[in-house]
């Protein structure tokens, strides 16, 4: 049995959310499960309810208590359901176990700009972000990248050992015109 840990606590809704569910939803081997953390933004009504996934919740909301709970309790609790591999869809694993890393935030890699001093709390948090993500990216077994073109932007500030271009998908509901009630 292959025990992988998800560290889906910095993630909600949107297409991170759709790319794990799809992940996790279409899994049927049998010799997978998958412990998934997550907190309370996240969105896990996506998610199948199938004997191989069992969630997780976490209490913390704020972007630096999660990242406080990442550094020190995720591996504690990965160790506990005996998880070799952490799955990281939000961009950063701080921990010490393999791990794979999806990157799909390159906000923190653009150039930013403190315009007004509400921006200040954001532009601290990119940078933190920023820093996680090339800790995380470069010290990961493998990094999944969404296009060619957000690796060469993040390839210039990391050094990245394996990579791999997974482009999302476009969904069959796409395509199914709904009428409206």
């Amino acid at each position: 049995m292959i025990r992988i840990g998800v560290d889906a606590t910095n993630i909600g809704s949107g297409g991170t959310i759709k790319n794990l569910s799809n992940i996790l939803n279409n899994c049927n081997h049998k010799d997978v499960f998958f412990y998934v953390w997550y907190s309370n933004k996240f969105n896990k009504n996506q998610i199948k309810n199938k004997k191989n996934i069992k969630l997780i919740k976490i209490k913390y909301n704020n972007f630096f208590l999660r990242l406080i709970w990442q550094i020190f309790h995720l591996d504690k609790k990965a160790d506990l359901h005996k998880c070799k591999l952490i799955f990281s869809p939000g961009g950063y694993y701080l921990g010490k176990k393999k791990s794979i890393i999806t990157s799909q935030n390159i906000i923190p890699f653009s150039n930013l700009k403190i315009n007004k001093i509400s921006d200040i709390i954001f532009y601290l948090k990119m940078k933190i972000l920023k820093w996680a993500q090339i800790y995380s990216m470069n010290k990961a077994n493998r990094v999944i990248f969404l296009t060619e073109n957000s690796y060469n932007i993040i390839k210039k500030f990391t050094k990245i050992k394996k990579k791999e271009i997974i482009p999302n998908g476009i969904e069959k509901d796409f395509f199914i015109y709904k009428k409206k009630k």
